[in-house]
């Protein structure tokens, strides 16, 4: 009985908050006073046993927050509980090991294993909330959560799910165009690695919103972290350096720009091709990375495509321009 008292409650709330009375500008204040009534007991149903209830309050907060204007006030309890539901406090799961025990990160695609919440719907939800977020706030005012923020895309963007991993490359995007370089510099690396599962993804429309990211993303890490990035995506290997691993044992690394530029799929390469156009024009530390960028632009003209041909000849004459 409670539970369906508690599920009714919480969906006259939402409709509540989704009626014209929190529409117009003139009614901020009054979704601040229903958010500043409900918020632990909101924030606390994130956990809800029942899928119906979570995404139901998480899609009441997220019409709430969006609406007001001190989001400072609840801006520490919000992450903090996207934090815990999307087991962010360390995706790699190497905090309890002292920093001379860490391992080098692969190099390889990761998927999320641990998953506090196991829904999709719910996983999907808590995208969306963090892309508010994201919109909703000033760089001010996520300066001093940046770190829980990255996490909790770079485990959105390693989640199993196709359709998270989609708007996780988009509300990458939008990071990247709303906190730009200042904020995300630092973890330009970070957020390329987790999207390598999503570049490799079976569906093409995942592998091209991956690629998007990625463009957004090496406008944040030019003259420092972009080189690191380009030497992940073309599998490049030291050859001064031999770890002692692989005297026991084979290794390899992957070639992600070979594989983009072989896919199955035409639209998937006439992006990426589009992409290496843009990287060669317009990235500003460009000449940096001409000599993985270069090899690759001219391997689709053996292509049977013409599609990539019209790309080369535009992107050639743009560049002579």
């Amino acid at each position: 009985f409670f539970f369906f008292k508690q599920k009714t409650a919480y969906e006259m709330l939402r409709s509540l908050v989704g009626s014209e009375m929190c529409i117009r500008d003139r009614d901020n204040d009054r979704a601040s006073h229903l958010l500043s009534l409900n918020n632990y007991q909101l924030l606390k149903s994130f956990a809800d046993p029942s899928e119906q209830i979570r995404e139901n309050c998480i899609q009441i907060t997220q019409k709430l927050f969006s609406r007001i204007e001190n989001v400072r006030t609840y801006l520490p309890f919000i992450i903090s509980t996207l934090k815990e539901r999307l087991n962010a406090d360390d995706p790699e799961g190497i905090s309890h090991l002292p920093e001379v025990m860490h391992p080098t990160p692969s190099q390889k695609p990761q998927v999320m294993q641990k998953l506090n919440e196991s829904s999709e719907v719910v996983r999907y939800c808590l995208c969306d909330f963090l892309n508010d977020i994201i919109t909703c706030c000033s760089p001010e005012d996520l300066r001093f959560f940046i770190e829980d923020v990255v996490n909790c895309l770079r485990v959105l963007l390693m989640d199993p799910d196709a359709s998270t991993q989609i708007n996780a490359c988009k509300v990458t995007s939008e990071a990247c165009r709303n906190l730009g370089q200042d904020l995300l510099f630092h973890f330009t690396e970070k957020i390329a690695r987790s999207l390598l599962l999503p570049l490799v993804s079976k569906k093409s429309k995942v592998r091209q919103a991956a690629l998007e990211a990625l463009s957004r993303l090496l406008y944040c890490g030019v003259y420092k972290y972009n080189v690191p990035v380009f030497e992940i995506l073309t599998g490049f290997r030291d050859p001064n350096m031999v770890p002692l691993r692989d005297f026991f044992e084979y290794s390899y690394r992957i070639n992600y720009f070979a594989l983009l530029i072989n896919d199955d799929k035409v639209s998937v390469r006439e992006l990426f091709i589009r992409s290496l156009a843009e990287w060669m024009i317009y990235l500003p530390d460009r000449h940096d990375h001409e000599g993985r960028i270069t090899p690759v632009s001219y391997t689709h003209l053996t292509l049977p495509t013409i599609y990539s041909v019209q790309i080369s000849v535009v992107a050639v004459s743009l560049k002579k321009k």
